[in-house]
């Protein structure tokens, strides 16, 4: 699933919405990345400069081309309701999927950093 938006502030956040204990990172301004055990933050660009192109899949389902977007990190996330979201810094859910397990592997890709314009994030 894909989504455009314009964002206020300029990072997305990837996470399980329903988990009542998320630990939000602190913005790394210098590389636009940081995660803790229940969240990633990624930097991108706000409305100012455009729409942010965001994907969401699960790795299985979707055939993604390396060459074209840099992988920026690829950790574990504690994922408590099965379910994988991306909001916006005010807590807005902008895509969600279900994970398999209660703990997901989600990886990366964004085409610049420290704020990206295009963000893909695979599950699994």
């Amino acid at each position: 699933m894909k989504t455009s938006v314009e964002l206020d502030h300029p990072v997305l956040f990837i996470l399980d919405y329903s988990n009542e204990h998320i630990e939000i990172p602190e913005f790394n301004e210098k590389t636009g990345i940081n995660h803790s055990p229940s969240c990633v933050s990624v930097g991108a660009i706000s409305y100012a400069d455009g729409k942010v192109a965001v994907s969401l899949y699960k790795r299985k389902e979707h055939n993604h081309d390396p060459a074209k977007m840099k992988k920026i990190i690829s950790t574990e996330i504690l994922t408590p309701s099965k379910k994988i979201s991306v909001t916006n810094a005010e807590n807005s859910k902008l895509l969600e999927i279900d994970s398999p397990d209660t703990s997901t592997t989600i990886t990366v890709y964004t085409d610049s950093s420290p704020y990206a314009e295009n963000v893909i994030i695979l599950i699994g």
